[in-house]
C-alpha cells in the first residue's frame, strides 16, 4: 500500500512538473514572439519595399512614361523658370521619348505637404495632404496634355484616404467650369472619374481609412476608359457620360487637388499619397 502511494505520488509530480514545464515553454515562446515580432515585420516591409524600387526604376527607361514620382527624394529641390528653387517630387522618367522632353520640367513642386511614411513604414517615403491647401503641381502641361478622344494613356496613384469627403480630388488636369482633361475625387459617396468633360462614377470599393490602395485609370482612345482598384476592374455606379470632342486641354497636372476658375485649385484631398505614375499608352492587363 505504502509502495503504490509512493508510486503515485511520483506520478502525480512528474505530472506536474511537466505541465509546469510546458507552461514555461508557452511563456518563452510569447515572449520570443514580442520581441522578434517587430523585427520579423520590419524585415517583411523591408524586403518588400526593396522590391518594389527594383520595380519602380524599370519605368524610368520606359519610352512612354511621362511621370514618375516616387517620392524618394525628400530633399530635392527643382529649379523654376524665374530662378530659384523649391522644394519638389524629383521626376525619375528619364527615358520618354516625347518630342522636346526634359524630365526636370516635369518636377512636382510641393505646396504645402508634408513628409510622411509611406507603404512600408519608414522603408517608403509619401506626402502627407492636409485638405485644406496642400497640392503638388507639374509646371509644365505639354507632356501630360492628353486628349482622351485620341490619345491613349494611364494614371496610377497609390493613396491612403484620411476620409471619404465630397469633392476630395486625388489628381486632376482641370480647370472645373469650363473642363476636365483627367480628374479622381469623391462625390456622394463615390469614386468619380471626369475624363474629357465626360464623368462617370464608380462604386466605393470596400476601402477603410488608413488602407493603402492603387488606383489606375486606363484610358484607350475611340474605345473605352476604365478605373482599377488594387488591379481588379471597379464597377460602374451608373452609365456615364460620353467624352466630349469639344475638352479643351486646361490648366496643370495637380496632386491633391482640382484646378478651378481662373487658375486656382481648390477641393483639396487629405491622406497620403506616395507613387504617381503617367504614361502616354494604356497600359496592358500584364503590365
Amino acid at each position: 500500500m505504502s509502495a503504490d502511494h509512493r508510486q503515485n505520488s511520483t506520478k502525480n509530480r512528474q505530472h506536474a512538473f511537466t505541465l509546469i514545464e510546458l507552461l514555461v515553454v508557452v511563456a518563452i515562446i510569447g515572449l520570443l514572439a514580442g520581441i522578434l515580432g517587430p523585427s520579423l515585420a520590419n524585415s517583411l516591409d523591408k524586403a518588400r519595399y526593396v522590391r518594389w524600387l527594383a520595380s519602380n526604376a524599370q519605368w524610368n527607361r520606359d519610352a512612354d512614361c511621362v511621370v514618375n514620382y516616387n517620392f524618394e527624394s525628400p530633399d530635392y529641390e527643382t529649379e523654376l523658370d524665374g530662378g530659384g528653387t523649391a522644394a519638389a517630387l524629383y521626376n525619375s522618367a528619364e527615358g520618354c521619348d516625347a518630342e522636346r522632353f526634359d524630365a526636370k520640367d516635369y518636377d512636382g513642386v510641393i505646396l504645402g505637404p508634408k513628409w510622411s511614411t509611406g507603404r512600408w513604414g519608414r522603408h517608403k517615403k509619401a506626402l502627407q495632404f492636409d485638405g485644406a491647401d496642400d497640392f503638388v503641381i507639374a509646371l509644365t502641361p505639354t507632356a501630360v496634355d492628353f486628349e482622351p478622344l485620341n490619345d491613349d494613356f494611364t494614371i496610377c496613384v497609390w493613396v491612403n484616404f484620411d476620409r471619404f469627403a465630397y469633392g476630395d480630388c486625388v489628381f486632376s488636369k482641370s480647370q472645373w467650369g469650363r473642363s476636365s482633361q483627367y480628374t479622381m475625387y469623391w462625390a456622394g459617396g463615390q469614386l468619380e472619374i471626369d475624363i474629357g468633360q465626360a464623368c462617370v462614377a464608380y462604386d466605393r470599393p470596400k476601402a477603410k481609412v488608413g488602407e493603402w490602395l492603387c488606383y489606375t485609370l486606363v484610358n484607350r482612345a475611340k474605345e473605352s476608359y476604365r478605373l482599377y482598384c488594387n488591379g481588379q476592374p471597379m464597377e460602374l455606379a451608373g452609365s456615364g457620360s460620353a467624352v466630349s470632342p469639344e475638352a479643351v486641354p486646361l490648366g496643370y497636372l495637380i496632386l491633391g487637388g482640382a484646378g478651378i476658375w481662373q487658375n486656382r485649385v481648390g477641393y483639396h484631398f487629405r491622406g497620403r499619397i506616395d507613387e504617381l505614375l503617367v504614361f502616354k499608352r494604356a497600359l496592358s492587363g500584364a503590365e
